[in-house]
């Protein structure tokens, strides 16, 4: 029936949520985010995860988008400027990384190159699934190998790491509503424009780009 897909959405949105509070309240880094993945990857493991309908991905990918950019700042950029040597190492460091793992995701049983190049990168976890979508890469593999990176480096580690160390909470400007609503409304303008170009992940890039110029000339505080 037409009314059990708004029922699944539900379920969706529910464990989303879910998973996001239980990570987010233990303190782990982009507990919400991470913890979001584990509760729809445990979701889908079930075969209980809805595909969510072409809008409101585009606006999954425009939130995330601005998100990513969001992390433009004068400060950020300054703070480039003053490690060369450290970004061009760990630039060497990720190139080894996806060097080292791709041919051994590449001989596993049932990985396409697409699934174990996109399994083999680490980190922008956001970007790589929305990248990799349209490649035709399996996305349950990708999304296990993705989760397992997570699960050590951003539950275990910072947990291990704090062990008898008093939290510190840090306090971050917000952009107003108003102000994301613009960057999302101008962010789906450019991307559009994008896709139409035949630009892979248009959309994806048209928001970063929108919120990177916003947030890296200052005009946006948060």
């Amino acid at each position: 029936m037409a009314w059990t897909k708004y029922v699944d959405y539900a379920l969706l949105a529910a464990t989303t949520v879910a998973g996001g509070a239980a990570l987010g309240l233990l303190g782990v880094p982009a507990g919400w985010l991470s913890g979001g993945m584990v509760g729809v990857a445990a979701l889908a493991a079930a075969g209980r995860a809805s595909i969510l309908p072409g809008l409101l991905r585009t606006l999954a990918i425009l939130l995330s988008g601005v998100g990513m950019g969001s992390g433009l700042t004068p400060a950020t950029l300054h703070t480039l400027a003053s490690y060369p040597a450290s970004l061009a190492l760990m630039a060497v460091a990720l190139a080894g990384m996806v060097a080292a793992s791709y041919p051994i995701l590449q001989r596993a049983p049932g990985f396409s190159r697409p699934t174990a190049l996109f399994g083999a990168i680490p980190g922008a976890l956001s970007y790589v699934f929305i990248v990799a979508a349209p490649t035709g890469a399996n996305m349950a593999q990708i999304a296990v190998i993705q989760i397992f990176r997570i699960f050590v480096f951003m539950v275990i580690v910072p947990l291990a790491a704090r062990a008898g160390v008093d939290p510190v909470l840090p306090v971050f400007a917000t952009d107003p509503l108003c102000m994301t609503v613009l960057f999302v409304g101008a962010a789906w303008g450019l991307g559009w424009i994008l896709e139409r170009r035949r630009v892979s992940s248009g959309v994806l890039y048209a928001a970063i780009l929108v919120s990177a110029f916003a947030h890296g000339t200052n005009w946006a505080p948060g």
